[in-house]
Parts: C-alpha cells; sequence; structure tokens
C-alpha cells in the first residue's frame, strides 16, 4: 500500500478524448470527476517494500486504461479508471535508500453518479489515504543482497553495513486492477 495524494483538476480536451475512449456514452466535464494522484513511488513504504524506478517506467505503461475495482466480498464493482499516468523525479528528494526519488501520478476519472458519491467526496476531502496495486512481477529482490527476497537471510527494515533492506518488486508485467483505499473512519461496512 502506499499513500497516495490527490488533487481534484478541471479535464482538459485531450482529459475529455482519453475519457470517452473508455466510456460507452460520450460524457464531458460535467459528468465526471478527475483527480490527479500519487500512486505509488521508489522509496520504501511502511511494509519495507518499493518499486524501482525502472518498474515505475513499466507500470506507467501498464496502468493506463485499468479500473478501480472495490468491494471483492460481493462482487467487482467498477468506479474509476487510469486515463494517464507520468513518472516524475526530483533530484531534490532522496529515497530512504539514497535514490533520487521518483513517483508515478495518474490521471483518474470517477464518473457522477449515486454509487460514486462516497469515493468522489472522500478524494475532494482528502479522506484516501492510501492505495493498493494488484500487479505480478519477475521478481521479489533484497536490496542488499540482490537476491530473490524468500531465499536471502536480510530482514526487511534492517541494516546490513549501513544499508537498508528492503523488498524491490522488479519488472512488473502485468496489472490486475487497483484500488483506493478509505481512513478507517470513512468506510461504510
Amino acid at each position: 500500500m502506499y499513500q497516495v495524494l490527490i488533487d481534484n483538476i478541471e479535464p482538459t480536451d485531450d482529459d475529455l478524448q482519453l475519457i470517452n475512449a473508455y466510456t460507452r456514452n460520450v460524457v464531458d466535464e460535467n459528468d465526471v470527476c478527475l483527480v490527479s494522484a500519487m500512486l505509488c513511488d521508489n522509496d520504501v513504504d511502511r511494509d519495507g517494500e518499493r518499486f524501482t524506478i525502472e518498474s515505475l517506467y513499466e507500470l506507467e505503461k501498464l496502468l493506463v486504461g485499468k479500473a478501480e475495482v472495490m468491494d471483492y466480498k460481493r462482487h467487482r464493482s467498477e468506479r474509476a479508471r487510469i486515463i494517464s499516468c507520468n513518472v516524475v523525479k526530483s533530484d531534490k528528494q532522496k529515497t530512504a535508500l539514497g535514490d533520487d526519488y521518483a513517483g508515478l501520478i495518474a490521471k483518474i476519472y470517477i464518473p457522477f453518479c449515486r454509487n460514486n458519491e462516497d469515493i468522489i467526496v472522500a478524494a475532494l476531502k482528502g479522506d484516501i489515504k492510501d492505495v493498493n496495486i494488484h500487479c505480478a512481477v519477475e521478481q521479489y529482490a533484497c536490496s542488499v543482497c540482490g537476491k530473490e527476497y524468500s531465499e536471502c537471510s536480510h530482514k526487511k527494515s534492517e541494516v546490513y553495513d549501513s544499508k537498508l533492506c528492503c523488498c524491490e518488486f522488479v519488472n512488473p508485467y502485468k496489472v490486475y486492477d487497483w484500488s483506493f483505499v478509505l481512513s478507517s473512519n470513512d468506510r461504510k461496512e
């Protein structure tokens, strides 16, 4: 899970063209809420995991068109979709491993409808705290030795010869879906 930062944005004509590629009926700016969200980055998260910068570039391509899926227990309900992704870099910010920071920002549209009221309100209020990306990767590598994390003796969040250990997600090749995670106070039961 990655902490997500969301900004509401006004859709441009180009954004509407991208959105309409995924809709059955032509929509305009009055039919959708468009948000920009930081989905993931190359910094170590609270679970001691991270995407490599190369993996962010792969996800940049793989996530476009993917739907946000909620409520796996009852049914696969889709309520938002990614229309574009871009890797952004900062040489002024460093990761826990000392690399230049990079993050993956997505433009996401959410149709205005009764079923989406809660997620739109949560997005605009800043109550969406995390995002999950469900993807397949070729390797879960140890940041210390480079071996498959499950096959080495290093432990996440521990330091070895001044190098922080984390599990690195390498070469994502398929994205199944993604989901917003509301703060616990905002979840509907």
